[in-house]
């Protein structure tokens, strides 16, 4: 069985030898094809991963071009796995190299026709805490957490003595709002402590070294008023892309105040899948098959988990599903995402009836998860152990769903740590069912305005992209008219 850290282990050792920068090869520039076995989960881009190591003795872009080695490809969430499983671990590899996780199609290099307009966040951060960063980082870009659309290039991570620096690429370097986007996503998902330093740089002005800084929360305190001032004031930092949304989009002014500290704790989240199906009901379509609508919402409650779990690890999912007239608790609570998808594969089909009370629902989730009470320190929100999220697939196009919430439901719904979330699967809206209503009686089961309501007539496109918008952290991602990230079709 070769060594788990054999594909990067030839490069690093060659490149602490006398000989190892004349070994390294060529730019490669034909990097084939990426096969998608069938079954597996299709990332958003494929993506390519470099090492490299600047060579002392050549100069300029040439030199930097002939020390990148390509590591491997990969088009899946498997493949991501397989591949990231057997590299070198981050501390393990010597100073002064770099590893680039970048979209294929896009050199690692600043002159790339994607590259040379844009720029990078830089982070410093010291060794012990780049690990772990790192990981976050790779996990973030290859689940669209940044909400940059197609303005993400690729994420670097470049080793030193003493401190590590992370750096994520974009496209645009003048488009200050997604460059604020980008790095507010980078405070969250990051964690990033107060004592890192954090800067943009634009490719052009890397060239002359000229530096950005930005100051987060508690740095830069032991610096006079007036150096303060005058580092802040020569940024020009863009407002929060949130405080200005696009202008075909309406947002409450309220809804843009969110009060829930912007943390990435741990997610304990319940999947209730209805399994009931329509009567006549239209199939969906993937490919060239047809699908039962129960048979399409278990495929995408497996991409959900297999998505989820490669952005973070630590998060747990229980499992119910709706019958005929209740909850049934299914999976207690894991991360063993496959005890989820083996429970959901052997949950049958069932009938619907007219009205379907909710509060089965309810009673089911007080009884199995306690959600953290909600903690102020002089009016500031703590943040919690962990969140609870409820995602509801509802299947049912004439059923009307119906709550009398008694006090404790009423708390629960309250609750800052709670959310529920809603994808509603249905026929094609007609006079003849009850559609309509039903989405409507979903959406105000929601008082606070940041959870997520999705209404999917069977179409499959629809389907991934909304089960994509809900792999965003609710303490962390926009109101849902600002949600601009999905998963590809598979």
């Amino acid at each position: 069985m070769s060594n788990k850290y054999e594909p990067l282990k030839h490069h690093t050792e060659n490149s602490d030898s006398g000989s190892g920068d004349d070994e390294v090869g060529p730019y490669i520039t034909d990097l084939g094809s990426i096969e998608y076995p069938p079954g597996e989960h299709k990332l958003q881009h494929p993506y390519c991963l470099w090492f490299s190591k600047r060579p002392s003795h050549v100069q300029g872009s040439q030199g930097y071009s002939q020390a990148l080695r390509l590591v491997g490809q990969v088009g899946t969430v498997e493949q991501w796995w397989a591949l990231y499983s057997h590299i070198v671990r981050l501390q393990d590899i010597p100073a002064h190299r770099d590893l680039h996780l970048f979209k294929k199609g896009i050199k690692p290099m600043w002159e790339d026709a994607a590259n040379k307009k844009g720029g990078k966040w830089v982070i410093r951060l010291r060794k012990e805490q780049a690990g772990r960063a790192w990981e976050n980082l790779c996990m973030a870009m290859l689940g669209e957490q940044f909400m940059a659309g197609n303005e993400i290039c690729g994420v670097v991570v470049s080793t030193r003595y003493q401190e590590y620096l992370l750096s994520i690429w974009n496209r645009t370097a003048s488009d200050q709002a997604t460059t604020a986007r980008i790095r507010d996503a980078l405070k969250r998902l990051l964690n990033i402590p107060a004592s890192a330093t954090m800067e943009y740089k634009t490719h052009n002005d890397c060239l002359k070294e000229r530096i950005i800084p930005i100051e987060i929360e508690g740095e830069g305190d032991n610096l006079v008023e007036d150096e303060k001032q005058k580092k802040i004031s020569t940024t020009c930092l863009p407002e929060p892309a949130f405080s200005d949304p696009p202008k075909e989009v309406i947002v409450p002014e309220e809804a843009l105040k969110r009060t829930l500290p912007m943390y990435n704790v741990k997610e304990k989240i319940i999947i209730i899948v209805d399994t009931a199906e329509d009567e006549n009901f239209t199939p969906f379509r993937l490919n060239t098959q047809q699908k039962k609508p129960l048979d399409m919402l278990k495929h995408a409650v497996e991409m959900f988990l297999n998505s989820k779990q490669l952005i973070n690890k630590k998060h747990e999912y229980a499992l119910a599903v709706l019958n005929e007239n209740n909850v049934m608790w299914q999976v207690n609570f894991t991360n063993n995402i496959n005890e989820v998808i083996n429970a959901l594969q052997n949950v049958n089909a069932c009938e619907t009836e007219d009205i379907f009370d909710l509060s089965s629902l309810f009673d089911v989730i007080l009884q199995n998860v306690k959600v953290p009470e909600a903690c102020r320190v002089e009016g500031a929100l703590l943040p919690p152990p962990y969140v609870v999220r409820t995602i509801l697939l509802y299947g049912r196009s004439y059923t009307l769903p119906k709550l009398d919430a008694s006090e404790k439901v009423r708390e629960l719904l309250d609750s800052p740590y709670f959310t529920l979330d809603v994808l509603m699967t249905h026929e094609p809206v007609d006079d003849d069912n009850n559609c309509n209503k039903i989405f409507n009686v979903l959406q105000n089961l929601d008082q606070k305005g940041f959870a997520y309501f999705f209404s999917v007539a069977r179409d499959t496109k629809t389907l991934h992209d909304s089960v994509g918008k809900l792999l965003g952290h609710p303490l962390q991602r926009p109101i849902q008219q600002l949600a601009d990230y999905s998963i590809a079709v598979p």
